[in-house]
């Protein structure tokens, strides 16, 4: 998963919060357990995307993690393709390895958690088949999904498993370098390159992922012979992503008018602005969580909606702005509840509680630290580059990307030029504390069940609309359920949406 705080609300490494406990008083899962006709199994494909050799994050330290057969070091692309299947057996299969090993590594660093409920995280089973016979005489609507950047696609189970029951083909694609711990045929393990900036993100990495979209498409389209792509109404083609995942889909959609019949975006991130549809016509869907409004610094982000455009927000109320948060979308909405995340959130809520440190050096002296009792920020200025470290009791320090603090580069420039002022440290301080927050708060205080389940009734529902052609629900804008908030198009005119 993510090694960088800053894609932290992108897919993240123990993304916890002080939920309530779900009102479940049995659970013979940690995954929500698809409801629909079809049981769920998944064939894994491995593409090496020769429009981009060298792949962009191509160095000679990172030579040997790339496919021996990949001579020019192209880009690689694993797709698990999910569809649908007679079969149903209920959890055998192992949840994706390289998620509970990256989740293992993470949880080891939280000293207070049993080894033990460390271990369990192994027992964990999907709802998934690995390569059982595809539903023979049928054709399936097919939905591309790109995950949220440092996440994978198998970390969304919970929709897709959902989507293929009810009787949709979900292309998953996890890109090298670029979403989470990818597991190669030979079982090398690909980890995702961490991000400098934003602007690397909006130059470098949206592209890589719009390039493997096109890739993917026009793959399937010539495999024919594969008894799976066969299976697929490729004139029917959905599309869908979560966050990064969503921006970079949702433009090759503008790019290319004609490929999809419908687009659903989960909380798209809006670094790179507001997001106007090419297509007055294309059906789309905007889910958004409570937080995702509020979330950010800047204003008039907006998204015209037309007559078959929806936005549905994931809270009951404008004002309650903490029912659900960006890793809801996740699997880990459900996951939370296990014992080990549970213990989690108790040790990160444990540090929350005693508070944090900050100290600034705007010389070159160095800083002797004593021992570190309690989280402690550390922001030092080398000539005219600034730097944060994060140090705990008894770990090693880590460095934070300053872009990860929103405002604080700009503050360090413009307010401290040769010397430290109460009313400087005092802005930083709280800009810091805010920021420290993030520890456990990444999931939004609803029920992570009843979120999930509520994700699933409105995508199912827009792509039976849009790609099945089934009855409209939303013809009324009422929202399907208590928990959610539904706008949409005002008597065919657009409406402009402020996030």
């Amino acid at each position: 998963m993510l090694k960088l705080i800053l894609n932290s609300i992108l897919a993240g490494v123990i993304l916890l919060t002080h939920n309530a406990m779900a009102n479940q008083t049995s659970i013979d899962n940690y995954l929500l357990k698809p409801t629909g006709l079809y049981g769920v199994s998944f064939k894994d494909f491995h593409w090496i995307n020769d429009n981009l050799c060298p792949d962009p994050n191509f160095s000679k330290e990172r030579q040997k993690e790339f496919s021996s057969e990949n001579k020019k070091y192209c880009h690689e692309i694993m797709v698990r393709i999910y569809y649908p299947t007679s079969s149903k057996i209920d959890g055998n299969t192992p949840y994706y390895r390289p998620i509970i090993r990256a989740e293992q590594s993470a949880l080891k660093e939280k000293t207070t958690i049993s080894t033990g409920d460390i271990k369990a995280l192994s027992q964990l089973k999907s709802y998934t088949i690995n390569h059982a016979q595809v539903i023979k005489g049928k054709k399936f609507p097919v939905i591309l999904f790109v995950s949220g950047l440092g996440g994978v696609v198998q970390l969304y189970e919970n929709i897709i498993a959902q989507l293929v029951s009810h009787g949709y083909i979900v292309v998953g694609i996890n890109s090298a370098f670029i979403s989470g711990d990818i597991a190669l045929p030979d079982d090398k393990i690909i980890s995702a390159v961490d991000v400098k900036d934003w602007s690397t993100v909006t130059k470098t990495t949206i592209p890589i992922l719009e390039n493997d979209i096109a890739f993917v498409y026009k793959k399937i389209q010539k495999l024919a012979k594969d008894k799976i792509i066969n299976a697929m109404d490729l004139k029917h083609i959905g599309a869908m992503g979560h966050s990064f995942g969503g921006r970079a889909i949702a433009n090759v959609t503008n790019q290319h008018k004609n490929w999809f019949q419908a687009l659903a975006t989960l909380d798209m991130e809006v670094h790179m602005g507001s997001f106007e549809p090419k297509s007055s016509t294309m059906p789309y869907m905007h889910i958004i969580s409570a937080y995702w409004k509020t979330a950010f610094s800047w204003k008039n982000i907006v998204y015209p909606l037309n007559k078959n455009g929806y936005l549905v927000t994931l809270s009951p109320s404008q004002d309650n702005k903490h029912y659900s948060y960006h890793m809801n979308f996740t699997d880990l909405s459900t996951l939370q509840y296990m014992p080990v995340y549970q213990d989690a959130m108790a040790y990160d809520h444990a540090k929350l509680a005693i508070g944090e440190d900050v100290i600034v050096k705007i010389d070159n002296e160095k800083l002797k630290l004593e021992k570190v009792n309690r989280p402690l920020y550390l922001i030092v200025k080398n000539k005219k580059t600034w730097s944060v470290f994060y140090y705990e009791p008894e770990q090693k320090p880590k460095r934070i990307n300053l872009e990860n603090i929103p405002g604080l580069q700009v503050t360090l420039d413009n307010s401290i030029k040769d010397q430290l002022t109460e009313s400087n440290l005092a802005i930083i301080k709280q800009m810091i504390h805010a920021y420290h927050q993030r520890f456990g708060n990444y999931l939004g205080k609803g029920n992570g069940w009843e979120l999930a389940e509520t994700i699933n009734l409105y995508l199912v529902d827009f792509f039976n609309t849009f790609l099945e052609d089934k009855k409209n629900p939303f013809v009324d804008c009422d929202a399907l359920t208590q928990n959610t908030l539904l706008e949409c198009d005002d008597n065919d005119s657009k409406l402009k949406y402020i996030v």
